[in-house]
């Protein structure tokens, strides 16, 4: 082959890594080439007396052509950063105007003289000596390619560009500080992508064949992978729905805290590690343990492979294991052993176990093991507290480890033995949530996600749990209803899907503990009817877990506090799994883990994330419960199930699970007709006054204070008033007051919330009513007097004739209410809403209604003789025919040195009058 033709072949190569750093080349170089550029080192190599075996001839081919086409995109990166391509050239020069046109064959005829002056002792009449030479080095392979005779060869022409007179004419300016390093930081980059490729990994594993030093060969190629790991999906492969999300950009840092120290979590880890050869970084669900696992991996794998200040002994070697697959428990070095096996499987290179390149690293290195998901292996207390002793003999000065696990699955602190325990907290609102939606906008091409939209829909306090952000973000178009808000209950219902599968849905990964627990379980459930056969285990975990948030409920009613004991009771009560003592932890610990409880405390207290999740759970399981009991024909089953909502209250002030439920029955998961069945069996219950005992009390002890069965009829009568699609409630005398009276005996306060029902007539005086929901109610004709209206919501009711004496409605909303005829003698109204109401022939005398608004209000006819109406507003009200005493109901219009005096327009009155 003649000279010219050598370095036109490899200015090709060189060329297509150039063109390809701007997208211009997919494939630099094909099987044509490689085996060109070994015909070419065969030829050279009997010509200067350096043969070679034809595969080893095809490596060094291989090895020149990535090296070649590395260089080519390390030199157009470091190009494009500067307008004029090199400080020495000048701006006008016919080499700027060649780079800067459009016309390749300019750029590569340039590239060409370079490389025939790089290449040149590849040439025949090269001095004979230096070519043998050169060739024989080649052949070596020289495990690091900037030490290797072409890397060289063509750093001297493009950097010192001796061969045209000086450094005015380099093409790479390696004056600036630090753009060496920059450079050869973009040549190993660039190395490194083409070693994943199909010739690089066959160049690997020649290399880890016939290299002696295989471990640090399979090091170096696993160091090389991971420092371009930033650019791989978070979640390891892209998914339906989801844009490429690069873990390098969408990564934001949350904080750690140990002690009473808070920082961002990384350099926490890494000032912990050098005090402590172990550093444990405990978390719950979906708050970005894994993720800075592998962050911190990917750091120090790209220091391992740019640093050029210290020697590699010197640099950190990290060694990342995923416990969910590199597991082995004979022992930690066989576990290492398999964590290095898989990630050498994972760049193509097949390995034996017993290969001595997966040997665990000398203790002259730098080594940090990262240990990722320790709660996704089964492993009993003993055993946890035995790997945590392995593991403090495999550390010493050089060697370190960092545990990323859920709480669930350490030992207790105690048993730790002075290793420091970081605590991952959930994102600050404004900065680490805004940042995350930043990036995920600029990725996404749906509707921006910001920080104020989540403020407005009430998510910002969720989204502070990272995975619940990426859930929210990624069902923000999904789960909008016509209102233009976000439906809590479709993300809530997503979020908790994909815990009871123990990942996130999006990660090819799966969580075999969780995954094994749930399997298990739902074959238990439907072993004994709890479930249908359609169940999926993750349905069949969610059942469990809202289970046990029900019983939570129930615990935190009577004062006590549900602990890990209380759960394997209830696991006993409803698999029945006393004969199965393996499969009864094996669900446990699956539940515990969900939950995030702490497995190895027996007494301890099982709480939630979240608040509002304990409140969807809880909302969740009424939700199954009320299911069922329209699908059970059987009265005595449906009461067996009724019983299951016994021990607390449904709604309660400050908890959303009835905001919850409704959600739930009023969505798309309940159709109209399964609303209307669910509506007759509400009616049915709450007018249902038979009580319910416990049956652990004899007849004797019982009382009505002692009825079980009352908070079932109050939430079953507050559920029948806001199902969608049904006529209004009728409600009678007897059942209403039954029901409150229950309350009042026990002295507890239940709002009544009752909108749009009908109950003409209905007797509730002295009734406890602050707080009720009573809008667009008809209560014509209803006693109420004495009753306690405080604060009530009664805009839109029907009144009309009804008793309002002595009624205390400080407060009360009355807006558009219809209270013509009705008697509200004595009655306190102040700060009461009445505008547009119709007060047309009220008894309103000695009522207090001062401060009261009536803007607008009908008052023909009232009678307000001795009414207070001090800073009443009557703007637009009509009085005509009303009966009042100027001087009572208006002091201050006597008054004129008085503040706030009222300007009030009565029709046919004066105030003489």
């Amino acid at each position: 082959m003649e000279p010219i033709t050598i370095v036109t072949m490899l200015g090709k190569v060189f060329t297509a890594g150039a063109l390809s750093y701007l997208g211009e080349a997919k494939q630099g170089f094909d099987e044509s080439d490689v085996s060109a550029i070994s015909a070419v080192l065969e030829v050279l190599g009997a010509v200067h007396g350096v043969a070679k075996a034809k595969p080893r001839t095809r490596m060094t081919a291989l090895h020149t052509a990535l090296v070649l086409q590395a260089f080519g995109t390390a030199f157009y990166e470091h190009w494009a950063g500067d307008e004029r391509m090199a400080p020495g050239l000048q701006e006008r020069s016919w080499l700027h105007r060649a780079f800067r046109s459009n016309d390749k064959a300019a750029r590569e005829e340039e590239i060409q003289t370079r490389l025939r002056v790089a290449l040149g002792w590849l040439q025949p009449e090269f001095e004979q000596r230096a070519a043998g030479e050169r060739l024989s080095a080649m052949h070596v392979l020289h495990p690091d390619p900037m030490a290797t005779p072409i890397y060289q060869a063509l750093y001297t022409a493009f950097a010192d560009g001796r061969f045209e007179g000086g450094e005015d004419t380099a093409l790479l300016d390696m004056r600036r500080e630090g753009a060496r390093l920059q450079f050869e930081g973009a040549f190993q980059m660039a190395y490194a992508e083409l070693l994943v490729t199909g010739a690089g990994q066959e160049l690997g594993r020649f290399l880890l064949e016939v290299d002696k030093d295989r471990a640090r060969q399979l090091r170096r190629r696993l160091m090389e992978d991971g420092s371009i790991s930033d650019r791989r999906h978070v979640f390891g492969t892209t998914t339906p729905g989801v844009p490429m999300m690069p873990l390098g950009f969408m990564y934001v840092e949350p904080d750690g805290v140990w002690g009473k120290t808070r920082k961002p979590l990384r350099e926490f880890i890494g000032d912990l590690l050098g005090k402590h050869p172990i550093v444990v970084v405990r978390g719950d669900f979906g708050m970005g343990k894994s993720l800075t696992a592998r962050m911190l991996a990917l750091g120090w794998a790209q220091t391992y492979m740019r640093g050029v200040n210290q020697p590699s002994a010197e640099l950190v070697l990290p060694i990342f294991i995923k416990c969910a697959r590199d597991f082995q428990r004979e022992s930690f070095a066989a576990t290492v052993r398999e964590a290095l096996r898989n990630q050498a499987e994972a760049i193509g290179l097949s390995l034996l176990r017993s290969d001595d390149a997966l040997a665990m690293p000398p203790d002259t290195m730098r080594v940090v093991y990262i240990v990722d998901g320790l709660d996704e292996v089964a492993l009993s207390h003993t055993e946890v507290e035995q790997l945590f002793r392995e593991l403090k003999g495999a550390t010493s000065d050089r060697h370190r480890v960092v545990v990323f696990s859920r709480k669930g699955a350490l030992p207790s602190e105690d048993k730790l033995g002075g290793i420091p325990v970081i605590d991952v907290q959930p994102f600050r609102e404004e900065d680490q949530v805004g940042t995350w939606l930043d990036r995920w906008n600029r990725l996404s091409t749906r509707d921006p996600v910001t920080v104020e939209g989540l403020k407005n829909a009430e998510l910002l306090a969720l989204a502070t749990t990272p995975i619940l952000l990426f859930m929210i973000a990624v069902t923000w178009g999904p789960t909008r209803i016509e209102q233009g808000e976000t439906s809590q209950v479709a993300i809530y219902e997503h979020f908790f899907k994909q815990i009871a599968a123990g990942k996130c849905k999006h990660d090819r990964d799966r969580h075999p503990r969780v995954a094994e627990a749930s399997e298990r379980l739902r074959e238990k459930l439907r072993e004994h009817g709890h479930v249908g056969k359609e169940t999926s285990p993750e349905d069949a975990m969610l059942w469990l877990m809202s289970r046990i948030a029900w019983e939570h409920r129930r615990r935190e009613a009577r004062g006590e506090h549900l602990d890990l004991q209380d759960v394997n009771n209830l696991l006993r009560k409803v698999l029945d799994l006393r004969e199965e003592p393996q499969i009864q932890e094996m669900i446990r610990m699956g539940a515990m883990l969900v939950l995030q409880a702490d497995l190895r405390d027996q007494n301890h207290v099982i709480l939630f994330g979240h608040k509002s999740f304990g409140e969807f759970l809880a909302a969740r399981w009424w939700a199954d419960r009320l299911r069922a009991i329209l699908q059970e024909r059987r009265e005595s089953r449906q009461r067996s199930l009724e019983r299951e909502l016994y021990g607390a209250m449904l709604l309660e002030a400050g908890n959303r699970s009835f905001e919850f439920l409704l959600a739930i029955l009023n969505g798309v998961q309940w159709k109209e007709d399964e609303r209307k069945s669910l509506g007759g069996w509400a009616e049915g219950c709450f007018v249902d006054e038979r009580p319910d005992f416990d049956e652990g009390k004899h007849e004797e002890e019982r009382s009505w204070r002692d009825d079980q069965r009352v908070p079932l009829r109050y939430a079953a009568f507050t559920i029948r008033c806001y199902l969608h699609g049904l006529e209004p409630l009728k409600v009678e005398t007897s059942a209403l007051r039954s029901m409150l009276a229950w309350f009042w005996m026990r002295q507890e306060w239940a709002p009544l919330c009752a909108p749009w029902i009908s109950a003409k007539g209905v007797i509730l005086e002295r009734a406890d009513l602050i707080g009720a929901d009573l809008s667009g109610a008809d209560l014509s004709g209803a006693d109420l007097s004495r009753a306690d209206l405080s604060d009530a919501d009664l805009s839109g009711a029907n009144l009309s004739g009804a008793d309002l004496r002595d009624a205390d409605l400080i407060g009360a909303n009355l807006s558009g209410a219809n209270l013509s005829g009705a008697d509200l003698i004595d009655a306190i109204l102040r700060r009461a809403g009445l505008s547009g109401a119709d007060l047309s022939g009220a008894i309103l005398s000695g009522a207090d209604l001062r401060g009261v608004d009536l803007s607008g209000a009908n008052l023909i006819g009232a009678d307000l003789i001795s009414a207070d109406l001090n800073g009443a507003n009557l703007s637009g009200a009509d009085l005509s025919g009303a009966l009042y005493n100027a001087l009572t109901c208006w002091p201050e219009f006597f008054d004129p040195s008085s503040r706030g005096a009222i300007d009030v327009d009565i029709p046919g009155r004066s105030a003489q009058d």
